[in-house]
């Protein structure tokens, strides 16, 4: 069976070359392969999928999916406060690094 493999933004193998941003089943439907037969190195992904404890997680909360989520990450930032060993209030986090940057800057 052909695999590919997908670096610095372009799919490599045979004499294919298409351009790729990250997008797995158009890349796979150009070319004719299954996605779970292509590596992506082209972004940042797990190509072996989230843990079991992470879809066990999700599975027994999937009744929290019609609420926003708390959007100043109380529980998160408490755990994490209680895990490092530090003060609540010394502890930021974000939805990616863009946001943390921005509010790293926004803040001081």
């Amino acid at each position: 069976m052909e695999s590919l493999y997908v670096k610095n933004r372009r799919i490599y193998g045979d004499e294919k070359m298409i351009d790729h941003g990250g997008d797995i089943f158009e890349i796979s439907n150009k070319i004719g392969l299954s996605p779970y037969n292509i590596i992506d190195f082209s972004s940042n992904l797990n190509p072996y999928g989230p843990p079991p404890k992470v879809i066990e997680t999700i599975k027994s909360s999937v009744d929290f999916i019609k609420f926003y989520p708390d959007r100043n990450y109380s529980k998160l930032k408490k755990a994490i406060a209680n895990y490092v060993n530090l003060p609540y209030d010394n502890i930021i986090v974000g939805s990616g690094t863009t946001e943390l940057i921005h509010s790293i800057f926004t803040r001081f």
